[in-house]
């Protein structure tokens, strides 16, 4: 829509009648498209002016004019224009106004990839330069945070995954312990039951021993006699100590008190060295040579 403040100037120009001289009057309006540093276009002349010229109608329509020449150009960048007034015989612009009007952006909202947004001047060229530089700037930022925003995810992938190590890592040492624990668990069992073995055959050996003892002592109250219970007692005893490994015997020996060591150990000896001498005194059976020879 036509700017307000235009037709109020195009109503005071059309009004304006210098003396009584109709030739002083408006002749025409010419409508210019100026550049900084450039010379003005015309756009449009507007001539022929009748007397009751609506300065609406006339405004709308150089309005109109400036919007059509402004989408011609350089999109989303502002326009200057100027009116300019001329009266009849005068060469010479008798009075001017000036407004500005932003070239229409196409459906995207933006100017299209390669169009220019400056003047072909010094200082369209330097903005030019400036809002390239600003564009690569962005570019560069725009790529850096898309790098940056990458290894950080990368990042927090690589921590997920050495912090689920870890705990892999924790459970199989916790396991491992576990294992260790019922490991030693079992073989202190074993050893237990190895021991409680050992002490059982113990038993059952010294008991083996100590039953003709027993016997003899309760077929001596039958009336057997004394004697013969000491003696089988004295033979119960002496195959007992006979039978007696030295590990066993040194068992035996460190269970005793101090008083009865030095005896136990006498009566062993004195068993043991009756076995050696037993031993000693078997015959050497007799072999034939001729039937070695054979």
């Amino acid at each position: 829509m036509v700017h307000p403040d235009l037709v109020k100037w195009l109503t005071v120009q059309i009004a304006d009648i210098r003396g009584t001289d109709p030739d002083q009057k408006i002749e025409r309006f010419e409508l210019y498209h100026t550049v900084e540093e450039s010379p003005a276009e015309r756009i449009q002349v507007f001539g022929g002016l009748e007397e009751g010229v609506d300065p609406q109608e006339l405004g709308q329509a150089l309005w109109e004019m400036g919007e059509n020449d402004a989408a011609t150009r350089a999109l989303g960048v502002p326009q200057r224009y100027v009116v300019w007034s001329f009266r009849t015989g005068n060469p010479e612009m008798d009075s001017q106004w000036a407004f500005s009007i932003r070239g229409k952006t196409n459906a995207r909202g933006s100017l299209d990839m390669g169009e220019s947004s400056d003047p072909p001047t010094e200082r369209g060229v330097a903005g030019a330069v400036l809002r390239h530089n600003e564009a690569l700037h962005r570019m560069m930022m725009l790529m850096t945070d898309a790098t940056a925003g990458r290894l950080a995810a990368e990042l927090q992938q690589e921590r997920q995954r050495r912090k689920e190590s870890e705990d892999k890592m924790s459970a199989m040492l916790d396991m491992r312990e576990q294992l260790l624990d019922q490991k030693a668990e079992r073989e202190l069992h074993t050893a237990q039951e190895t021991a409680k073995a050992r002490r059982h055959d113990e038993m059952m050996t010294m008991f083996i021993s100590m039953a003709p003892l027993l016997l003899s002592q309760v077929l001596g109250q039958k009336g057997f006699g004394a004697d013969a219970g000491a003696a089988m007692r004295d033979t119960a005893i002496g195959k007992m100590l006979k039978g007696l490994s030295q590990e066993e015997a040194m068992g035996v020996i460190g269970s005793l008190k101090d008083n009865n060591r030095m005896a136990f150990m006498e009566l062993y000896k004195s068993y043991a060295q009756e076995s050696a001498e037993a031993e000693e005194k078997k015959p050497i059976p007799f072999r034939d040579p001729k039937l070695s020879k054979k």
